[in-house]
This record gives structure tokens, C-alpha cells and sequence, in this order.
């Protein structure tokens, strides 16, 4: 994991670093049939030309940079007639192949952020286009007075590209008013370079006049398919003078010519047109070093020992932050891992328990089951038990009944043996009674009516305990009330209740039977 991520931070550093210090060349044109235009996204960290021997291949190395796609354009029927672009791995090479010996020129232009190369025919070079390519190598290797003096004597309505130059130096000096004159000049007179709409748009936006700025700025668009426009650097200590008395193109006119006039000398000092352009464009190799870059663009720029220290801090920040969030983000993995685990350790413990309180439900439902089975059981035992138990104390009863009915049928046959051997008694004694109640009556009337009274009671007692008919389920206390009730006594309404189940009961009467007659078989 440290290693990958050790390579992906050596890749974005690379990458980051490659961004920022590589330029990239975004297309070639032919246009005019002269001249080339090399567009890029960025002015490069140094260029130079070089004229083979031959005079007819041009090559142009742009270091630190690359291209998105190598091409190769064919002219037609200019004096380019083709155009090939290489990309090594730290620069860019461009060859230009012409169909006949010629010169040429090399220059940057600011606003389109493209490079201009330019062929020409030494012989064929008039005064005007001697100053205006004499101007041209001055202001590449950033002698702007010298390029300035060139120009003004070379501009005019055959060479409007040099009313181009003029205003980039004046806009570089902080002269918007001058700029603008020359830049008017330059659309007036049809100068081929789009960066002249360009240089319109800024100078009318530091004059305030945002709507011909805008103008400009659609034309410039519309020309160059570039939407933006970057502003120049210029001198903080440059003039600003926006007097409208001056801004108008005849005043500049009057001035330009003015200054040509006065400006003779400086061609009889030098040498002649034809000498001046044989003895500059003829050599073989012509450089443009970048160590003359245009001082008015150093002027508020800020140092490069500073941009590039900005940006290694910036880089080495990134790759701190980057190594911060690999970091957190190794830990972090650790932490969901460690969770995890967690997670995986507590789902494994529940499963156990689980398991566990599973099996610990099958053995209790075991035991419950056993439980369950062993108390259906002993219910059962109970119940049988009680069944047992309630015909033992209903045989019992019937015993007891049945005792009772025999000890009741015994005084009863003892009863009615007394009252058979006691009839001839009663009789004798009947007599005896009636002479004895004869007596009593003729002794006392009053006792006689008592015993009349008491017999009476007695048969009215018998009959009423006649009358009673007894439930079988009535127990003893029913009987005390019935019998403080009715005025007889529990002991006879005991034997009645005896003698009225003994009737009701078959299998007592069977059982009586039996005993009776076994009784008179012995």
C-alpha cells in the first residue's frame, strides 16, 4: 500500500510539474501565403531559427514544449510548401520547407500568444520594407527605441504592419492615446496581423470606452477564434495621458511624417537600403535568443526565482496533503477493518449463543415435555386415586348403610319378636290397664284425660312421621331443623330416613335378603 501510493505521488508531482512547465502548441497556419503562424497556449521558455545552407528549410526549436498531435501541412501555391511539427521530450521542433531560397523573421505576438515567422526575398526589399524588417529583428531582440525608429520610417498604407509594432511599443510605455492612433492607422491601412483588433479592444478599455472595446474584442475573437484577450505588462512609471484633443489619426499622421523627415540622418550615419538588408537577412543562422525578452513585459512581472518557488511550495504542499490523506485513508481502512472484525466476532458470538439458547430450548422443552408427561401421569394416578378412592368411600357408605339397615332390620325383627312374646302380656296387662284406668277414672277424671291427651300425641306423631318422605341427600343438621320443626325427634326421623333408602335401594334389599335368609338357614 505504501509503495502505490509512493508512485501515485511521484505521478501527480510529475504530472503537476509537467503542467505547469510545458507549453503546448495548439495549431499551425499559413496565412498569408508568406508567413507562418505557430499558436500556443503559452509564451515558451526560449525559441530560435536557423536557415539551412540551402537557403530553403527553415527550423524552429521551442524548448519545453510539446505538442498535442505531430503535423504536417502542405502549401499550395505559396513559397511555403510544406510545414512539419515534432515533439521530443523537451521541446518541439518545427521545419519550414520552401520552394526557393529566401529570408525571414522571427517574432512573438502577445495577444494571440502565437509566433510569427515571416519569409522574404532579399532582392527584392524596397526602403520602406529594408526599415520595417531592420525594425522587426530590433524589436525581437528588445531594442525598442531602435524598432520604434525603424517602423516610423517604414510605416504607411503598402506596410500597415509596422502602425501594428508602433502601438504595442507606445501601449508598452503607458501612451494609450498614441497607441490607439497607431492601431487605427494599422485597421485602416488592412494590416494582416489579428492582434492589432486586439490591441484596439485594450487600448479603448484604458481609455474607458468599454462598447468599442467590446467591438473589438468580438472582431478579434471572430478573426482568431481566441475569446480571451491578455492584457500587456507596462511600466508603472509610463504617462497615461488621455487628453482627447490629440486622439485623432491626423495628428499622429502629421507627427509620423514629421519624424521621418526629421530622422535622415540616422540612414546617412548607417548605410544604404540595399547594403542594410543584404548584410542582415543573408547569413545562414539567425538566432533569437530569449535572453533579450521585451522589457516592458519584466517590468511589473514578477520574478521568476519567486513564481517557481511559489509553485515548488504549492507542489510540496499538495504532496504533504496528499501523503496526510493516504495516510488517514490507510487508517481508516484499518478502523472499517477492525469494525468489521468486530462485527464479525460479535455476529459469531450471537450465532453461538444462539445456538446455545437453542439447544438449551430443546432440552428444556424436553424436560417440559417429560414434566408435562410425568404430571399427565401423576394426574392420572391422582385421578384414578380418587375414583378409587371415592368407590372405597362409597362402598363405605353402602357398608355403613348396609350395617346400619341390618342393625335397624335386626331391631326391628327384635322389635316384632318383643311385640309377639309381649302381646299375651299386653293383653293380660290390658285388662289389668282397663280395670286399672276404670280405677284411674273412677279415681281421677283429670289424669285420665293426660293419658287420653298423650295417646293421642303418639298417633299423631306416627302418622305425621308417616307422611314424611325424605330426600337421600339431606344430611343431619336438615334433620335437627326438621326435626325441631315438626316436633319429633331426630332419632326417629334418622330410622325413617334409613328405612327410606333401604326401600330405594335394590341392591341393599338384595344384600338384606341374602343375610336373612342366610341367617334363617342357620
Amino acid at each position: 500500500m505504501r509503495k502505490i501510493t509512493f508512485i501515485w505521488l511521484i505521478l501527480i508531482f510529475s504530472f503537476h510539474l509537467h503542467s505547469y512547465s510545458e507549453t503546448i502548441i495548439e495549431r499551425v497556419e499559413i496565412n498569408p501565403l508568406n508567413r507562418t503562424l505557430i499558436y500556443l497556449t503559452d509564451r515558451p521558455d526560449a525559441f530560435n531559427a536557423e536557415l539551412s545552407p540551402s537557403k530553403e528549410k527553415i527550423t524552429l526549436r521551442l524548448d519545453n514544449t510539446k505538442t498535442r498531435n505531430n503535423t504536417n501541412i502542405t502549401g499550395n501555391t505559396g513559397i511555403i510548401k510544406n510545414i512539419t511539427v515534432t515533439s521530443f521530450r523537451s521541446f518541439s521542433e518545427v521545419l519550414i520547407e520552401m520552394s526557393d531560397k529566401r529570408g525571414f523573421t522571427l517574432n512573438y505576438l502577445p495577444y494571440s500568444k502565437s509566433i510569427m515567422l515571416e519569409v522574404f526575398d532579399w532582392n527584392k526589399l524596397n526602403k520602406e520594407e529594408d526599415f520595417y524588417r531592420l525594425g522587426l529583428l530590433s524589436y525581437n531582440d528588445g531594442l525598442f527605441n531602435e524598432a520604434e525608429n525603424y517602423f516610423k520610417k517604414s510605416a504607411s498604407k503598402d506596410i500597415p504592419n509596422a502602425y501594428f509594432f508602433l502601438g504595442l511599443i507606445n501601449l508598452s510605455k503607458g501612451k494609450n492615446i498614441e497607441a490607439c492612433d497607431y492601431f487605427l492607422l494599422a485597421e485602416k491601412y488592412n494590416c494582416n496581423i489579428s492582434d492589432n483588433l486586439a490591441g484596439l479592444s485594450e487600448a479603448f478599455r484604458l481609455l474607458n470606452d468599454s462598447k468599442k472595446a467590446n467591438v473589438y474584442q468580438a472582431k478579434f475573437q471572430k478573426q482568431s477564434g481566441i475569446a480571451e484577450i491578455s492584457p500587456l505588462l507596462f511600466s508603472e512609471s509610463a504617462s497615461v495621458k488621455d487628453s482627447s484633443e490629440n486622439f485623432e489619426p491626423s495628428f499622429l499622421a502629421a507627427n509620423l511624417f514629421e519624424t521621418e523627415n526629421k530622422s535622415d540622418t540616422l540612414t546617412q550615419n548607417n548605410f544604404s537600403s540595399t547594403d542594410s538588408i543584404k548584410k542582415s537577412s543573408q547569413p545562414e543562422i539567425i538566432e533569437t535568443p530569449i535572453s533579450n525578452q521585451i522589457n516592458y513585459q519584466n517590468a511589473n512581472q514578477v520574478p521568476d526565482w519567486l513564481t517557481n518557488g511559489i509553485l515548488y511550495i504549492f507542489l510540496i504542499l499538495l504532496l504533504f496533503l496528499t501523503l496526510i490523506f493516504s495516510l488517514y485513508k490507510k487508517w481508516r481502512n484499518e478502523q472499517i477493518l477492525q469494525q468489521k472484525n468486530k462485527s464479525n466476532q460479535k455476529f459469531k458470538e450471537n450465532l453461538e449463543q444462539a445456538r446455545k439458547n437453542v439447544a438449551n430450548s430443546k432440552q428444556m422443552a424436553n424436560i417440559y415435555q417429560k414434566y408435562e408427561n410425568t404430571s399427565n401421569q401423576e394426574q392420572t394416578e391422582i385421578k384414578d386415586k380418587r375414583e378409587n378412592l371415592k368407590k372405597t368411600n362409597q362402598s363405605d357408605d353402602d357398608s355403613k348403610k348396609v350395617n346400619e339397615i341390618e342393625l335397624l332390620a335386626k331391631s326391628i325383627i327384635a322389635e316384632k319378636i318383643k311385640n309377639h312374646t309381649s302381646t299375651e302380656d299386653s293383653k293380660a296387662n290390658s285388662k289389668k290397664t282397663s280395670d286399672n284406668s276404670t280405677i284411674l277414672k273412677k279415681l281421677n277424671p283429670n289424669l285420665e284425660l293426660a293419658l287420653h291427651l298423650q295417646n293421642q300425641n303418639l298417633q299423631h306423631k306416627h302418622k305425621k312421621l308417616m307422611d314424611i318422605e325424605f330426600d337421600p341427600s339431606d344430611n343431619r343438621d336438615n334433620l335437627s331443623e326438621f326435626a325441631k320443626k315438626s316436633g319429633i325427634d331426630t332419632g326417629s326421623l334418622k330410622a325413617k330416613k334409613i328405612i327410606t333408602q333401604l326401600l330405594n335401594d335394590d341392591e341393599a334389599k338384595q344384600s338384606l335378603s341374602k343375610k336373612f335368609i342366610h341367617q334363617t338357614a342357620e
